[in-house]
């Protein structure tokens, strides 16, 4: 995760946290990019078995499992301390 500016104790506005379940990996980037001239980012979902060097984001290829990865992130954030604003 990287959180880095987001204020003590309050929702995440900014940063960019990962899973991984299986072969899927997802990084979820969360508010807009700090530096102004810094394009936005968007999600990206690698198939770790046939990609093991994350160079073929399929996200669009692959919305459901998106959906279900998110998922996990918000049930761990949520027994963690926080959610994602």
């Amino acid at each position: 995760m990287n959180f880095e500016e987001n204020p003590r104790r309050a929702a995440l506005t900014r940063g960019s946290v990962a899973v991984i379940e299986g072969d899927w990996k997802l990084i979820h980037y969360v508010g807009a990019p700090h530096y102004t001239l810094m394009p936005a980012l968007h999600d990206e979902l690698y198939d770790l078995a046939s990609d093991p060097g994350e160079r073929a984001n399929v996200a669009r290829e692959h919305p459901q499992e998106v959906t279900h990865l998110l998922h996990l992130i918000d049930e761990q954030l949520a027994r963690h301390g926080g959610p994602l604003s």
